[in-house]
C-alpha cells in the first residue's frame, strides 16, 4: 500500500486524537510496545475543575493467534470512525477519546473479530484478540 493511500486511511484517527488529546500526549509518552496496567498514565481533562475538554484513555491492542501480518481494524464511536492498519506482531496503542467503541478486525487467512470496548478517561487497558485461521 502506498504512503499517500495509508495516510488517508489513518488520518481520521489521527486528527480525533490530536484535536483531543495533544495536551495528553506531551506528558504522557507513547510506549514503544503495548503494555498492561495504569501504572503511571495520567491525561489532562480527566480530574475535576480542569479546564481541558479533553478526557482520553489508552487501549493496547495486542494479537494472539497468528505470527505476523498487517490486521486492519475498524473503529467507531459517537464521534469517530477510523480505520488503522496494525502489524500483528507489535499490536498498537491506542489513544481514544472517553467512550464506548466497536472495533472490527481482519486480515488475510483468518477469521475476523469483533469486540466493544470501553474507554475510561486517564486509565489504560489492554485488548487481547485472538486470530483464528480459517
Amino acid at each position: 500500500m502506498s504512503a499517500f493511500h495509508l495516510a488517508k486511511r489513518i488520518a481520521p484517527l489521527l486528527f480525533a486524537v490530536c484535536t483531543t488529546a495533544c495536551t495528553s500526549a506531551r506528558r504522557t509518552p507513547t510506549p514503544s510496545r503495548p503494555t498492561s496496567g495504569s501504572a503511571g498514565v495520567t491525561a489532562t481533562g480527566c480530574g475535576s475543575g480542569t479546564r481541558s475538554k479533553a478526557r482520553v484513555g489508552r487501549v493496547a491492542l495486542t494479537f494472539t493467534g497468528a505470527a505476523s501480518g498487517t490486521a486492519i481494524v475498524r473503529i467507531e464511536g459517537v464521534t469517530t470512525k477510523s480505520v488503522v492498519e496494525v502489524d500483528i506482531a507489535t499490536g498498537t496503542m491506542l489513544e481514544l477519546a472517553e467512550g464506548e467503541y466497536q472495533l472490527r478486525i481482519s486480515a488475510a487467512g483468518v477469521r475476523s473479530a469483533a469486540r466493544t470496548i470501553n474507554v475510561t478517561c486517564g486509565k489504560e487497558s489492554t485488548e487481547r484478540v485472538s486470530l483464528t485461521r480459517g
